[in-house]
C-alpha cells in the first residue's frame, strides 16, 4: 500500500516553517510600529488615522495569532524570528517626531515589503505543497494590499 501524499512528515515542511516564522517575525514589528503611530500620530489626519491605525495593528495582532497558529499546527515551535525585520529599518527617523505624512510613508514601504516577502513564502509553500500556509499566506498577501489603499487615500 502507498502512502498518501496527504499527510507528510513534520520535518517535510521545514521550508514552510522557516518562512513562516520570518513573516510572525515581521506581522508583529508592523503591529508594533502602527500601534506605536496610533498613539504618536499628529498633524492634520490626526483623528481619522488614530483610528486607522488602530484597525491596522488590531488586524496584524489577529494575523500574527493565525500565523502562530499554522507554524505549530506544523509542529513546529511558533517562534517570531526578526532577524531579517522589513519594518525596523523603515522606522529609523531623524531628529523630532514623524508627522502624519511620514508615518503613512514608512507604512506603506512596510506593508510593501510584507507583500513582497509574502510572496517569496507562497512560493517556498507552493515547493513543498503546503496549501494551508498558501492559502493563509494569500489571504495575507490580500489584507496587505488592503492596508497599502486606505494609506493612499490619506496621500
Amino acid at each position: 500500500m502507498t502512502q498518501s501524499n496527504a499527510i507528510k512528515p513534520s520535518e517535510s515542511f521545514e521550508a514552510p516553517q522557516e518562512a513562516l516564522c520570518h513573516i510572525l517575525g515581521n506581522t508583529l514589528s508592523l503591529a508594533e510600529t502602527t500601534l506605536n503611530f496610533r498613539w504618536n500620530v499628529i498633524g492634520h489626519f490626526h483623528m481619522p488615522l488614530h483610528g486607522l491605525f488602530k484597525d491596522q495593528a488590531d488586524e496584524l495582532w489577529r494575523a500574527a495569532d493565525r500565523i502562530g497558529e499554522r507554524i505549530r499546527a506544523l509542529d513546529a515551535m511558533a517562534v517570531a524570528d526578526r532577524s531579517d525585520d522589513l519594518i525596523l529599518p523603515c522606522v529609523k527617523m531623524k531628529a523630532g517626531e514623524p508627522v502624519c505624512e511620514q508615518m503613512i510613508c514608512i507604512l506603506k514601504q512596510a506593508h510593501g515589503g510584507m507583500a513582497l516577502a509574502i510572496k517569496a513564502a507562497i512560493d517556498v509553500a507552493r515547493a513543498d505543497d503546503d496549501d494551508a500556509s498558501i492559502l493563509l499566506l494569500s489571504e495575507r498577501l490580500l489584507a496587505h494590499a488592503g492596508h497599502l489603499r486606505t494609506l493612499a487615500a490619506f496621500e
